[in-house]
């Protein structure tokens, strides 16, 4: 995001979740030694999963980063949104860029690419449409409950045929 900000003066970013007391004042560091604290604010542990989405419906986009996560559900909730997704590369991310490019993906710990991809999202509105687009369609395809059950009625079958 402070990477990002440079190139971006007027973004904003939303913190949704809990952190370590440590953690939250290691960021603030970060961002006031980068003229940004003012740029960001941390919500914690919001009370109820329909206040999460009310705060991510307003969003541009979902900055989602992972390091271990297969595919975190956040990602999938905010691309079901038709929010434009960016996160890092996992062993699950991009399965989700196998039909049509879904989310804009980094290399885990490679920072000015997941800022240049933020950028790139910010600042095209093509990219933007598209991303937004094929993330819902994606997610549509890959995790709506018609897909699910279609899914388990081929390996239901496919378990009685052999």
């Amino acid at each position: 995001f402070v990477r990002a900000k440079r190139k971006l003066p007027n973004i904003n970013m939303v913190m949704i979740g809990s952190v370590t007391p440590s953690f939250k004042s290691t960021l603030q560091e970060i961002l006031v030694s980068n003229n940004a604290l003012d740029s960001v604010e941390f919500m914690g542990r919001l009370d109820s999963y329909d206040d999460v989405l009310s705060i991510v419906q307003r969003s541009r986009c979902a900055l989602l980063p992972l390091k271990v996560d297969f595919i975190a559900s956040t990602i999938r909730e905010a691309m079901g949104l038709s929010i434009p997704t960016l996160s890092t590369i996992t062993d699950g991310t991009p399965i989700l860029n196998e039909k049509r490019t879904s989310l804009l993906l980094s290399s885990i710990g490679d920072h000015s690419a997941l800022a240049d991809n933020l950028i790139s999202i910010l600042t095209d509105t093509e990219l933007y449409d598209m991303i937004a687009t094929n993330g819902y369609i994606t997610v549509k395809e890959r995790y709506s409950n018609s897909a699910i059950i279609a899914k388990w009625v081929e390996v239901y079958k496919s378990i009685l045929l052999n």
